[in-house]
């Protein structure tokens, strides 16, 4: 099969978070969660995909969603997410490095996907995930009183005793 073969067990009845009852998952696909899991960095697209699962594409794709919820191509991708997320937080390797690592094109390539599926770009990622653990509350601005202009209207009123 791939290499390695399906040695792990990652995804025994994997389900989707707005699935509440478990998933029979056909072991072809398991193999396949699995590949994705111990290669998130390597270039796969969905005819790889049902070819580890020993599915046509189009069967591969309907019972990808419906044991994961989603398409092969985004479980993919946030598996490569969740993989750019522990190597900012374990390392300080440049951005291009870890991109590369973690099986984007490139670190524009990176920082597009991780801001749609984060909300937030790696390197701000990075940064609050430091903060966290020096155990600095933040940038040195965001400690100090909030001026006037950044409170809320009503608090302003009751600053100036107008209310």
């Amino acid at each position: 099969m791939a290499e390695g073969g399906c040695t792990s067990g990652m995804a025994a009845n994997e389900t989707s978070a707005s699935t509440t009852t478990v998933l029979p998952v056909r072991s072809g696909l398991r193999c396949a969660i699995a590949y994705i899991h111990a290669h998130p960095g390597k270039a796969l697209g969905c005819r790889e995909i049902a070819f580890l699962a020993g599915l046509s594409i189009s069967q591969c794709a309907r019972q990808f969603r419906r044991v994961t919820g989603l398409a092969p191509h985004r479980y993919l991708l946030q598996v490569r997410v969740a993989l750019v997320k522990t190597l900012l937080c374990e390392s300080e390797r440049d951005l291009v490095l870890i991109a590369a690592d973690a099986g984007f094109a490139d670190q524009s390539h990176m920082n597009r996907v991780f801001r749609r599926l984060t909300g937030t770009t790696p390197g701000a990622f990075r940064n609050a995930a430091s903060m966290r653990l020096t155990g600095v509350a933040g940038p040195p601005d965001a400690r100090e009183a909030p001026s006037a202009e950044r409170m809320p209207r009503r608090e302003r009123r009751v600053l100036q005793g107008v209310v």
